[in-house]
């Protein structure tokens, strides 16, 4: 039975706390847990990945290409949001249901998968962490939202976040006018950045969490 001290992580002050610790089964943990695999976000109700400092596949270090097929369609399980990612508000594009370009295959850094985001992605969904194998790379404006209003060097909330690199991390939103671009947020000032999608960036993926979006929307 879930206990209530879960949703108040905060008593002291006016607002209960943003980020909640997930276990590995996907089972929302006590605030002062100091093991972790996930951190839900209860103001959009998407589920990210926590990295490691270990040397294994999910090492904070890792870094990879921009790759996914367009025979397999694996960039995600719905269509790709393309947004402008420009001073103003990003404003809708047209969805594509594949990649315009696949991108690059196997050019990152890393231990355990294939070195590109495409690779990763099937490794998080074979793992199933945190119960669940709706993994995918997060789009640019979802990427965006986990910046922090005053932290900087990485540009996050380290509390619940504590193995972010203070560099770009590869979103899945391309860019129309340039195929072989997407776009990547860079966690040491919070601005987004395009790239081309041979170049070799961090990851931190996301899933939707419609079992923990249930119990945040409870009636009391």
């Amino acid at each position: 039975m879930r206990s209530e001290n879960l949703l108040v992580q905060d008593q002291s002050g006016p607002q209960p706390e943003r980020f909640y610790k997930v276990n590995y089964d996907g089972e929302l943990l006590e605030p002062n847990a100091d093991f972790w695999s996930c951190v839900y976000d209860s103001s959009t109700g998407l589920l990210w990945e926590v990295k490691r400092d270990d040397g294994g596949w999910q090492d904070r270090e890792n870094t990879y290409s921009w790759y996914f097929s367009i025979g397999e369609g694996s960039i995600g399980e719905g269509p790709i949001g393309e947004r402008s990612m420009g001073a103003g508000p990003m404003e809708e594009e047209p969805m594509k249901e594949k990649p315009m370009i696949e991108g690059v295959q196997d050019q990152g850094d890393c231990y355990g998968t294939r070195c590109d985001t495409d690779g990763y992605v099937e490794e998080m969904r074979l793992e199933g962490l945190c119960g669940t194998e709706d993994w995918r790379l997060p789009e640019a404006h979802e990427l965006r939202l986990l910046d922090h209003p005053v932290n900087y060097y990485p540009d996050i909330d380290t509390r619940y976040f504590s193995q972010t690199m203070s560099g770009r991390y590869w979103t899945r939103t391309e860019v129309p006018e340039r195929p072989s671009l997407a776009w990547s947020v860079d966690f040491h000032n919070g601005f987004p950045y395009i790239a081309e999608k041979r170049l070799t960036f961090h990851v931190r993926l996301v899933a939707e969490a419609n079992w923990l979006n249930d119990i945040f929307n409870e009636d009391p």
